[in-house]
């Protein structure tokens, strides 16, 4: 499809001089149309339904389904891959703390962290148990380590 403007002879406004309606290079249709992005695309009410229904771990191909009768869109496998993907990427907390205070509940191992920032966009990571802290207890595989010096 093309439109060909000239300016008018006044110069205050364009005069259509040829226009093609013609679309030769692809399709057109309702069906290829209901397949674009902007159509698929959920409302809220709608896209929180289909978190609920990943977070609990429902099959992909019954979740698509169910949201293409529910909403009348076109929904496919990989929006539903895109929604679990999104919601894993949320749900995946930074769990450095909660580990730390589970290793800490043991009383015979040292754990430290380093981190260069509150992002703790780089972390390093130290634990030792009582078994690493012995230095007599470096034994060579299948030769039991000295249980006194322990």
């Amino acid at each position: 499809m093309f439109i060909r403007f000239l300016l008018s002879d006044d110069g205050q406004s364009l005069n259509i001089i040829h226009m093609n309606e013609n679309h030769s290079n692809h399709i057109i249709s309702e069906e290829v149309f209901m397949h674009h992005p902007d159509q698929r695309r959920l409302d809220p009410a709608q896209m929180k339904h289909a978190e609920t229904l990943m977070s609990v771990q429902a099959n992909s191909k019954l979740v698509q389904h169910h949201l293409q009768s529910t909403s009348g869109k076109v929904v496919l496998l990989k929006d539903v891959a895109n929604i679990a993907n999104k919601l894993k990427k949320h749900t995946m907390p930074n769990n450095l703390t909660e580990v730390l205070k589970q290793l800490q509940r043991y009383g015979d191992c040292v754990v430290k962290v380093l981190a260069d920032d509150e992002k703790m966009s780089s972390v390093v990571f130290f634990y030792q148990d009582k078994y690493m802290q012995c230095s007599n207890c470096r034994g060579v595989w299948g030769v039991e380590p000295p249980t006194s010096s322990c």
